[in-house]
């Protein structure tokens, strides 16, 4: 009788193949070299692997730019982009050192001009970035996993006699004197200091004590025309004055704003 379905033969090959008993086991000079053999056919990847957990940042280079990436995440970027037509931007990579240098950069309508050198090294177990700013070739040196952690910034003194909106527009930014710079890993430039920082409208005066500089896309204000997308925002923190700068407001004849009682 035939059963429909059944695999006699199949049955006959398993029962067959349990009498062979367990195969047999490796010993233990067998599994040492089998061990050393696959050790050998991973070591490129272990190699790999070990470079990343020994670097706590990964640098990524192209065209006109190097980003920094910390833990996954981009921590810094130096770029062309950021600024107007005509920056240049060079790097090379020696044994454990980057060398970058950003020259020719003009924050975007503003026309201060920016330049920056720099080294990424190692030195006793720390990573340190060193670098120059502007025309004073002033050295500065810090951690450079606190930079791309905002835990520090890059610092120095700069001399700077401009206006930054010509007087034609109706409204001045005017630098005069020695300032002190900060830089942060998000592009953050603050100048401080005993110079002066002085905001001129419609010939009067509102002097501040910091002017910041960022770079911003201005498409990002639905009530704009669009715009180019490397831009830049000035804010002044900490004026004291924004009450007088209102009242002296004005469209043509108008003055449109009054905060007075």
């Amino acid at each position: 009788m035939k059963i429909r379905h059944f695999n006699l033969k199949g049955v006959r090959m398993h029962h067959s193949c349990n009498n062979k008993g367990n195969p047999h086991l490796p010993g233990r000079r067998q599994f040492v070299k089998t061990l050393g053999l696959g050790a050998i056919a991973v070591n490129p990847s272990v190699g790999i692997l070990k470079s990343l957990v020994d670097l706590p940042f990964t640098i990524d280079t192209g065209e006109n730019f190097m980003r920094v990436y910390r833990h996954g995440l981009l921590a810094w970027e130096v770029t062309t982009s950021l600024f107007e037509e005509g920056a240049t931007f060079g790097l090379h990579h020696t044994s454990g050192a980057w060398f970058f240098k950003l020259s020719g950069a003009v924050w975007p309508g503003t026309g201060m001009t920016f330049a920056l050198e720099g080294r990424i090294f190692k030195s006793s177990g720390q990573w340190l970035l060193e670098t120059q700013m502007g025309q004073d070739r002033e050295i500065s040196s810090i951690d450079f996993l606190d930079f791309l952690d905002h835990k520090e910034s890059l610092r120095d003194h700069c001399d700077l006699h401009q206006s930054l909106v010509p007087e034609e527009e109706g409204i001045s930014l005017e630098l005069r004197g020695i300032f002190n710079r900060e830089v942060t890993s998000r592009w953050q430039m603050t100048l401080t200091g005993n110079a002066e920082i002085t905001l001129c409208y419609d010939q009067l005066e509102f002097p501040a004590a910091a002017v910041l500089f960022e770079p911003f896309n201005g498409n990002t204000l639905p009530f704009l025309y669009h715009v180019k997308p490397a831009g830049t925002r000035v804010t002044l923190p900490g004026f004291h004055q924004w009450d007088q700068l209102m009242e002296a407001l004005h469209y043509g004849k108008r003055t449109p704003l009054s905060l007075g009682s």
